[in-house]
């Protein structure tokens, strides 16, 4: 009796399986790959926004104290908080001792949807402005 070659039904089956394992694995990966990029799309996208909004601030003449908000396009918003920040000098709480600058500390926070849940950005930054008591004006 002559023997015929080829491969057995459990052989093929098993083949299969571990194609089919090998290739999830592979469109598992190339998805993770496609999640990764968007989501550094969307930082990416917010730290711009983040720092031209920054920058504008940084710019500004007349900066006070408050919160303000707004909205960069139909994703992505911001919400920016001003406010006095003069450092201690670390001497005698009761001497009373003016700086000649008042720094002022400026956060960025840019927020967007993503998928199912909100993310963030913050940006904080300092601003030193001349002393009112100094110049008896705000510059």
């Amino acid at each position: 009796m002559k023997r015929q070659r080829g491969f057995t039904l459990i052989e093929i089956l098993v083949s299969l399986a571990i194609l089919g394992v090998g290739l999830t694995v592979i469109l598992e990966l190339f998805s993770g790959g496609l999640r990764s990029a968007k989501i550094s799309e969307e930082y990416t996208r917010a730290m711009w926004y983040g720092k031209d909004k920054m920058e504008e601030m940084l710019a500004t003449r007349d900066l006070s104290e408050g919160v303000t908000e707004g909205n960069f396009d139909d994703r992505f918003s911001w919400t920016s908080k001003v406010k006095k920040a003069n450092p201690s000098l670390g001497q005698d709480e009761m001497a009373e001792v003016n700086l000649p600058i008042d720094l002022y500390q400026i956060i960025v926070k840019v927020t967007w949807s993503s998928g199912k849940g909100q993310k963030s950005l913050e940006i904080e930054s300092l601003r030193a402005f001349k002393s009112e008591e100094e110049t008896g004006e705000k510059t």
